[in-house]
C-alpha cells in the first residue's frame, strides 16, 4: 500500500496535467511551480510506513498501481469534458456506469455485493453520499478553472485521509508526510495566487 497509494494518486494528478496542456492550457509560472509541489506533495503525504517502521519499496503492485492512476487520470479527464450546461448529469452517468461494471464483475466472481450488516451498509451509503459529493464540487471546479489545477487540486485528498488518521485514530505523522503536507499548502496557495 505504500507504493501503490502514492503511485495511484501522482499518475491520477500528472494525466489530467498533461492532457490539460496539450489541451493549451497555459499556467503561470507560480501555478506551474505550485502544481508540480502538489505533485511532489501528493506523494510524499501517501507514503505509510511499514508495521516494523521501516519502509521497504516493491514492486508488487505497481503496474496495477499505474494502472489504476490512469484510469482515475482518466476520469477526471472525461468528466471535465461536459459543458456547463449539463449540469451534474455526467455524474449520473458515470455512477450508473461504475455500477453496471461492479455488479458485472460480481456475477463474475460470484460475489455478493450488498453488505449483510445494516451498520456497514450505512457506512457504505455515507461513503457513496462522500463520493459524490467530492465528483460533483471537481466537476464544478473544471467548469470555472483549468482542467490541470482542478485534477491537481483534488488529487491532494491524501492529505485529507492523513488528518483524519491523526487526529481521529491516533497514528503519528511520518517526517515525510509533514513535509509532504507543508508542500501541499505552498503548492496550493502558488496555484491560488493570481
Amino acid at each position: 500500500m505504500g507504493v501503490v497509494s502514492p503511485v495511484t494518486a501522482v499518475i491520477a494528478a500528472v494525466t489530467p496535467v498533461c492532457i490539460g496542456i496539450a489541451r493549451g492550457e497555459h499556467l503561470g509560472l507560480g501555478q506551474t511551480v505550485g502544481v508540480g509541489l502538489a505533485i511532489v506533495a501528493i506523494a510524499l503525504i501517501s507514503f505509510s510506513l511499514e508495521e516494523n517502521g521501516v519502509r521497504e519499496f516493491s514492486t508488487r503492485g505497481l503496474r496495477e498501481a499505474v494502472l489504476s492512476g490512469v484510469l482515475i487520470g482518466g476520469f477526471l479527464v472525461f468528466i471535465a469534458q461536459t459543458r456547463p450546461e449539463a449540469g451534474l448529469q455526467s455524474l449520473v452517468g458515470a455512477r450508473a456506469g461504475s455500477i453496471l461494471v461492479l455488479c458485472a464483475l460480481a456475477l463474475g466472481m460470484r460475489v455478493r455485493v450488498v453488505p449483510g450488516e445494516r451498520r456497514v451498509l450505512a457506512l457504505v451509503l455515507g461513503a457513496g453520499v462522500v463520493d459524490m459529493a467530492a465528483n460533483a464540487l471537481y466537476l464544478l471546479a473544471t467548469y470555472s478553472g483549468y482542467l490541470s489545477v482542478a485534477a491537481v487540486l483534488s488529487s491532494l485528498y491524501p492529505a485529507s485521509t492523513v488528518f483524519l488518521a491523526r487526529f481521529v485514530l491516533h497514528e503519528r505523522l511520518a517526517l515525510s508526510q509533514k513535509f509532504g503536507v507543508v508542500l501541499a499548502l505552498a503548492g496550493v496557495t502558488l496555484i491560488a495566487w493570481r
